[in-house]
């Protein structure tokens, strides 16, 4: 059991698509992704914003790829956050869709200090639910198994669909053909997106943004 008395501190990954504000009141420690669009590379939140990577994506030849933070980005961090005997949760989007809790992983094995990682399974929202509530409990003094206890009841609650309104990203990251993008395209058939077990799966598709949403939601 760890002492009350020792601070927790939380760190996570720009994946997780927090605001400013919730960095700010949250006392959240944010590494950045790396993007990679048409050949030049950026890092998400520093060197380029959201809306900034949308209009970039959207007029991309190739898909952006993103790449995890470097093991010496972490190991910097963890280093400077547990230097005052704090403890660490580092809590990031899912092991299946990147190679950050890996990185993450190897990090805290450098790095001497109580390092804890954590694999969401989740990213975007679903992903910063596990963020602030960790984060939250760490503000209210709360001993790291609390935490860690509240954030998997939190990823056992979650559940995270995406809307695709357009087929193009698709069609450029291989998941679907150019003539099946092209015919979604002409008849207004948009997608459902959910993550299941880590990673990406397409399960509904109909037609409108609307019929989408409702089956989404329902």
């Amino acid at each position: 059991m760890r002492k009350r008395n020792v601070k927790c501190k939380i760190v996570t990954d720009s994946s997780a698509i927090l605001s400013d504000e919730e960095v700010e009141a949250y006392n959240v420690t944010v590494i950045p992704m790396s993007l990679m669009i048409d050949g030049e590379l950026y890092q998400d939140g520093i060197t380029i914003g959201r809306n900034e990577f949308l209009d970039k994506m959207k007029a991309a030849k190739a898909l952006p790829t993103t790449s995890q933070p470097p093991i010496g980005e972490f190991t910097k961090v963890y280093e400077q956050l547990v230097s005052d005997g704090s403890s660490v949760i580092s809590i990031h989007m899912s092991a299946g869709l990147s190679g950050t809790v890996n990185a993450a992983k190897q990090a805290a094995e450098i790095v001497d200090g109580d390092i804890t990682v954590i694999d969401t399974t989740f990213i975007d929202r679903a992903e910063a639910f596990q963020v602030l509530a960790a984060a939250e409990l760490a503000q209210q003094g709360a001993t790291t198994d609390d935490i860690l206890r509240q954030i998997a009841l939190t990823r056992e609650k979650s559940v995270s669909h995406i809307f695709v309104a357009e087929m193009d990203n698709l069609v450029k990251g291989g998941r679907i053909s150019k003539t099946a993008g092209a015919v979604a395209n002409l008849l207004n058939i948009h997608a459902g997106i959910h993550i299941e077990d880590g990673g990406f799966k397409i399960d509904v598709k109909a037609r409108g943004v609307k019929a989408i949403k409702n089956i989404c939601i329902n």
